[in-house]
């Protein structure tokens, strides 16, 4: 039983329905094993637990975190 663990700041449901289905897919296919026994666990961090350079992203995220929070914010 294979098991895949992500963790990420932030991610849409769509984007979560994406990882799981292509990380176990890809574990699937590397490890020839059924798909069917591959567990893929997503671990979403709010933004004051995560830091970058010591700063919180709730105080400052970096450009990529905040056009994932604007994308997020506008149902995309």
């Amino acid at each position: 039983m294979p098991v895949v663990m992500l963790s990420t700041v932030l991610c849409s449901r769509a984007q979560k329905n994406e990882l799981l289905r292509r990380y176990s897919e890809i574990t699937a296919e590397v490890l020839d094993v059924p798909i069917e026994r591959i567990y893929v666990f997503i671990n979403e961090h709010p933004l004051d637990s995560v830091a970058a350079g010591g700063t919180p992203f709730s105080e400052h995220a970096p450009p990529s975190v905040e056009a994932a929070l604007k994308a997020r914010a506008e149902g995309l």
